[in-house]
């Protein structure tokens, strides 16, 4: 191998390992931002889910304050539509809670869900059998007291269990935020190391290529100075020749003369 051969094996290898380091950055900038970025979706997903809970949270907690009117209400006067009203709310109510079971997260919260279905039951059996019997007469307190101090505790332990799910639904898009903050900075890091290495590599390149158009034409500047040199050796070479030949030509003819 040619001494300019040997000179560029080292460089080559150089650029085709930064090539290679290039390469492998960009997959790493993809593989790592769609990791994250599913990663953020999943949170998103999350706290999307959670938000869900908080909407029936509050569901409940309407449909059980308007529970508490509608008794109150119908205790007094025991006006049908009271009661129809009071049975559509408690409706809700149940409907609320059993879409918190569906979507509790794990077997605790699902157990406070249980015991809040529990207790809303017991309120039901507290109307049908206190409030019921006297609505309507001068003694509905003795039935609607009771049961509003029930509904009130029940009203305490869903208000308990909605602030927790408040609190888990700011933390869950709190974490989809963070999620995707970290994706993306992850992106533009390695993102940037690829691009920092394609531009060393680059710059690198360019300067192997002047580097070798250097070497070409000083090796050039020298193949021509020997092939001039070659020429004149050859051009003296030729008139040696003829002089030697028209040397042997003048013996010759001495020669001749002398035998003559």
């Amino acid at each position: 191998m040619s001494p300019l051969g040997r000179g560029l094996e080292g460089p080559a290898r150089r650029i085709t390992a930064a090539g290679i380091a290039t390469v492998v950055l960009l997959g790493l900038a993809v593989g790592i931002t769609v990791w994250r970025y599913g990663d953020a979706v999943g949170a998103s997903e999350d706290a999307l889910a959670q938000s869900e809970v908080v909407v029936a949270t509050e569901q409940g907690r309407t449909a059980l304050a308007r529970t508490g009117g509608l008794v109150d209400a119908y205790g007094g006067d025991k006006d049908p539509a009271d009661l129809r009203d009071m049975r559509a709310a408690v409706e809700e109510l149940h409907a609320a809670l059993g879409e918190l079971r569906v979507r509790a997260d794990n077997g605790a919260e699902r157990a406070r869900v249980n015991r809040l279905i529990a207790a809303t039951r017991h309120l039901d059996a507290t109307f049908a059998n206190r409030v019921l019997p006297v609505a309507g007469t001068s003694r509905f307190d003795e039935g609607v007291k009771p049961y509003a101090a029930e509904l009130a505790r029940v009203s305490d332990r869903l208000d308990s269990y909605a602030r927790q799910q408040e609190r888990q639904a700011q933390a869950g898009v709190g974490a989809s935020h963070a999620e995707a903050r970290r994706a993306r900075a992850i992106a533009l890091v390695v993102g940037a190391l690829a691009a920092l290495m394609a531009i060393l590599g680059t710059i690198y390149s360019s300067h192997l290529v002047g580097s070798l158009l250097r070497r070409i034409r000083v090796t050039a500047g020298e193949l021509a100075g020997a092939a001039s040199e070659m020429r004149a050796a050859a051009g003296e070479s030729a008139s040696a020749t003829s002089e030697q030949s028209a040397a042997i030509a003048q013996a010759a003819s001495t020669i001749e003369e002398l035998n003559a």
